[in-house]
């Protein structure tokens, strides 16, 4: 709750964490529909 509630009070490793989060569920719910992803994809940028 505190991330969307207050982002600014976020340690940096904090948002590295929760960034690595979100790219895994990301990846894990493009597995479980199929989507395929190609070189210009996002996730390699973040």
């Amino acid at each position: 709750m505190r991330a969307a509630n207050e982002p600014e009070k976020l340690s940096p490793y904090e948002v590295s964490g929760l960034l690595d989060r979100s790219i895994d569920t990301i990846r894990d719910m493009r597995e479980q529909t199929g989507i395929a992803h190609g070189a210009k994809d996002v996730l390699r940028g973040l």
